[in-house]
């Protein structure tokens, strides 16, 4: 799943300002003017990255990108990649993720996770030394860590094993957007063709 959206301009009235000669030009002011705004689109969503998710890698804020706009081909588009987007897609969405064959580890122990939130080494397995290991406690799923030696032995909870996770909406895509298209796409288009006019 690719999340992306369309950068298009209607240019029928910067064509009536211009002489035939420069109407030629149009299409080179037009995908320039477009490519423009999609950076500052791309800016705008990778700050909103930054700000409401919990400490996001560079990866996934870097993962909002731009086909830019060409001559021959006026429409840009704005997007993020099939491999961010498939763990990206409930922040923009809200719902239930439900667990396929495995359940999800949700770390409860901060001293599991990294500077960025995600549980530390997880490609490589969950459980980490010879005093921890996977079970049911209590009626809780999860990765446990024996604790407090022999003198006083106890259990503490690293990572639940959930069947399901919800997650609230925290990113509005299409919004930002389109509401950065909306309010630059015509002063930047006609800024680019005054400029062209006045040389």
């Amino acid at each position: 799943m690719t999340i992306k959206i369309d950068i298009k301009s209607n240019v029928k009235d910067v064509r009536k300002k211009l002489n035939i000669f420069q109407k030629k030009h149009i299409p080179f002011i037009v995908s320039d003017s477009i490519n423009e705004v999609g950076v500052k689109a791309v800016n705008a969503m990778r700050s909103q990255l930054a700000k409401k998710l919990d400490r996001p890698k560079p990866f996934t804020v870097k993962g909002v990108n731009i086909y830019k706009a060409k001559p021959k081909d006026l429409s840009a588009l704005v997007f993020i990649p099939d491999i961010q987007a498939r763990y990206l897609e409930k922040q923009f969405e809200g719902g239930a993720k439900i667990a396929d064959k495995k359940k999800i580890p949700v770390p409860v122990d901060k001293a599991k996770i990294d500077n960025y939130g995600n549980i530390r080494g997880r490609r490589k397995g969950l459980i980490k030394g010879d005093k921890e290991f996977i079970a049911n406690i209590k009626g809780i799923d999860g990765v446990w860590r024996r604790v407090g030696g022999k003198r006083n032995p106890s259990v503490k909870l690293r990572v639940a094993l959930e069947n399901r996770v919800f997650y609230r909406k925290r990113l509005e895509f299409y919004k930002t957007i389109s509401g950065v298209v909306k309010n630059n796409i015509n002063k930047i288009l006609n800024k680019n063709v005054s400029r062209y006019v006045r040389r």
